[in-house]
């Protein structure tokens, strides 16, 4: 068998660079001799890697430290703003996106509206965002863009995979797409599993062993799993499909299955269950508001009711979390996470109103020392958390020598 020495060595150098950059970040102000001393390296090789980083911009002298017994060492400062991420992730009317810099702190915000969702629609809507938001930055700063796209995504081809709700027929690569069209590295995955990344580094799941993200959108349910600091995929890219476990024998699924819990709990499940009682209950104070029109319900009209505790609002609610809680109570014996997020456009919007509920369905079916182990949060990031951690799988899989560039 051939080997690669040379290949085996650059591996070597990128996981030393790797781990000199992690220890920047995270500790901010260090010398060159934190360098050797922290990462394990020659006095010699740390200051060839330092001075590699105040080349790139990475750090910069900021004067000299206290004396630890000899001389007084000179102190290099982290410079997050030296490089840049882009994420983007697609809602029902429009894609978001954001520029980010190595911290993950969202430097910039743009937004442009979806026309159709077929491929050629995707990616020229992504590619508008990118320019805009690269506009004016200085070239070579931006080390990738990651994607939050909708439905199932193979995230080895970067495709989209074909989803009938969503319109798709087929598969298509909008990753290799939309990267001929910019010429810079495109990350794709499930939009609401980007959330987890985003929880995990700057929201509630700080430094979590295992996080679990439930996105809980208008049409469809899917969790993101970090587990130590990465995003698990699984075998075909569909680890987390949460929406497709089934609970209960009706209604039909689009995958074909019946009593796929998201259809039972999403946001358009949330209003067909609101109107079904206000017609059973039109003197309802909701239903006055409406003038019993019952096409104008919608999903902000539902969560105000819900936080001003309105009885009809209220009972659907509680079904809901009910519902929910079968899912995700044996997603919680299952990986045994220390936290869950409940986010995603629907549980964004709906905050407390829905989690308070959900915790208690949710300790009625988990076991205790499982449930007593877990904390079930809103997200602390927002809508936020899916468009920074889609920015996020750049910062984690861009390599140290495009960094460096």
């Amino acid at each position: 068998m051939q080997r690669h020495p040379k290949r085996k060595i650059e591996r070597q150098k990128e996981a030393i660079r790797s781990d000199c950059f992690d220890l920047a970040r995270d500790v901010r102000i260090l010398s060159r001799s934190d360098f050797s001393a922290q990462v394990g390296l020659s006095k010699a090789t740390a200051s060839a890697i330092a001075q590699e980083f105040l080349q790139a911009g990475l750090l910069r002298e900021i004067g000299r430290g206290d004396s630890r017994g000899g001389r007084r060492p000179m102190l290099l400062e982290f410079m997050p703003g030296a490089r840049f991420a882009i994420g983007i992730v697609e809602g029902r009317l429009a894609w978001e996106g954001v520029r980010t810099n190595l911290d993950g702190e969202i430097v910039q915000r743009a937004r442009a509206p979806l026309r159709g969702r077929g491929p050629t629609d995707c990616a020229d809507v992504a590619v508008r965002l990118v320019e805009e938001l690269r506009s004016g930055v200085v070239p070579g700063s931006i080390l990738g863009i990651g994607i939050g796209g909708p439905g199932q995504i193979d995230t080895n081809t970067r495709s989209l995979k074909a989803t009938p709700s969503l319109g798709r027929t087929e598969d298509y690569p909008l990753g290799a797409m939309i990267e001929a069209r910019v010429g810079l590295p495109v990350f794709l995955v499930n939009a609401g599993r980007v959330g987890a990344l985003g929880e995990y580094y700057r929201g509630v799941g700080r430094g979590m062993d295992c996080l679990v993200f439930v996105a809980l959108g208008e049409l469809g349910l899917v969790a993101g799993i970090v587990l130590k600091g990465k995003l698990y995929s699984g075998a075909s890219s569909l680890s987390g499909e949460l929406g497709h476990v089934t609970v209960a024998g009706e209604p039909l699924c689009y995958c074909g299955n019946r009593g796929c819990l998201e259809r039972l709990v999403s946001g358009d499940a949330i209003l067909a269950q609101v109107r079904e009682k206000l017609r059973a209950r039109p003197e309802s104070p909701l239903s006055q508001r409406l003038g019993g029109d019952l096409q104008r319900l919608n999903l902000p009209l539902v969560a105000e009711s819900a936080k001003e505790n309105e009885p009809v609002v209220s009972d659907v609610i509680a079904t809901v979390a009910d519902t929910l809680a079968i899912g995700l109570g044996n997603l919680i014996d299952l990986l045994n996470p220390q936290v869950v997020v409940i986010g995603g456009p629907v549980g964004t919007l709906f905050g407390e109103s829905l989690v308070s509920p959900l915790r208690n369905a949710t300790r009625r079916r988990t076991l205790s020392p499982a449930f007593n182990a877990v904390r079930i949060e809103t997200a602390q990031l927002g809508a936020d958390a899916q468009l920074i951690g889609a920015a996020t799988l750049v910062l984690q899989s861009a390599q140290i020598a495009s960094v460096l560039r």
